[in-house]
């Protein structure tokens, strides 16, 4: 059900500056025309499309043949899953706009040596997670290392400007090396600006966080969860900012809101022992009101 599909090749160019990709997100959303699902995406770039190993089998990724794809340009609205659905090797996506899509701007399932550049992610809404773009590896083969997210912009998506969620992988997966760096979020809607979660303490690898400027979310500037302690994993915000974000009249959190959140969900198990391996340096947080700049949460808080 996507518009177009990009599967197990190598070396494929697609210039979009003045295009537009728009499908029937309301269409797809009626219960009486079509099943429910969050996969009718604009793009879907993949290695592995023997279709016995989507994510949806729950199988083993094939790391089939798939790598060197670009996309140029492009607006992209409205679909009925993502705007992008990454999971192939040395993938450049550059100066798209995706507005109004169902589920993510960009999801990455598994990349290497891979760019995502001056891309701009407004108002994705409909179905969970909602982020402007999210790195969601969803088997502990995928493998994600060498992904840099650059001068990239998200605006009032339901869920996070930026997301990291690493809950899939284990110490069976190769390292993690993710980049993010001169990047934007506003809008009331956005629960957290920034979201990292990495629960086992063997998952091994970085993520680096810098000159982001997050403004007016909603809940969260950063929210970092269930985020294991020890050597293998690290978080590190660097050169950036949060300005009046985590107001109580637009934050929903059932614990008192703070800029920056470190602690536990309740949807995902905790991971053993402490929370740890953040390190945030020369940030700045304006804030109006007079509390922490960051709270740690135990175990059983819930975020609604």
């Amino acid at each position: 059900d996507c518009l177009i599909n990009i599967w197990n090749v190598h070396n494929v160019t697609v210039i979009a500056n003045g295009a537009r990709f728009s499908m029937w997100k309301d269409d797809y959303t009626n219960a009486s025309i079509y099943q429910p699902a969050q996969w009718r995406h604009a793009f879907w770039i993949s290695g592995n499309m023997d279709a016995t190993h989507a994510p949806w089998h729950g199988n083993v990724p094939a790391r089939g043949p798939c790598s060197d794809i670009t996309i140029e340009g492009g607006e992209v609205s409205a679909t009925g899953g993502d705007a992008v659905e990454v999971e192939c090797d040395r993938v450049v996506i550059r100066g798209m706009h995706a507005y109004d899509n169902y589920r993510q701007g960009i999801s990455v399932l598994g990349a290497v040596d891979s760019l995502f550049e001056d891309c701009v992610f407004v108002n994705t809404s409909g179905h969970a997670p909602g982020s402007g773009l999210q790195i969601e590896p969803w088997h502990f083969e995928n493998i994600v290392q060498n992904v840099t997210i650059r001068r990239c912009h998200a605006y009032n998506n339901h869920g996070n400007g930026f997301a990291v969620a690493l809950g899939a992988l284990n110490g069976s997966s190769l390292p993690t090396s993710v980049r993010i760096e001169d990047c934007t979020v506003r809008g009331a809607k956005t629960v957290a600006g920034l979201a990292v979660t990495s629960p086992d303490p063997a998952v091994r690898g970085t993520v680096t966080v810098n000159n982001l400027a997050v403004a007016g979310t909603g809940c969260y500037g950063a929210l970092i969860y269930n985020h294991a302690a020890g050597r293998n994993h690290t978080v590190s915000i660097q050169n950036s900012t949060f300005t009046d974000v985590a107001l109580p009249r637009t934050c929903k959190a059932s614990n008192e809101p703070s800029p920056i959140n470190i602690g536990y969900v309740s949807w995902q198990p905790p991971p053993p022992g402490r929370i740890g391996g953040i390190e945030i340096k020369q940030s700045y947080v304006h804030d109006t009101l007079d509390r922490p700049f960051l709270l740690e949460t135990t175990a059983g808080t819930e975020y609604k």
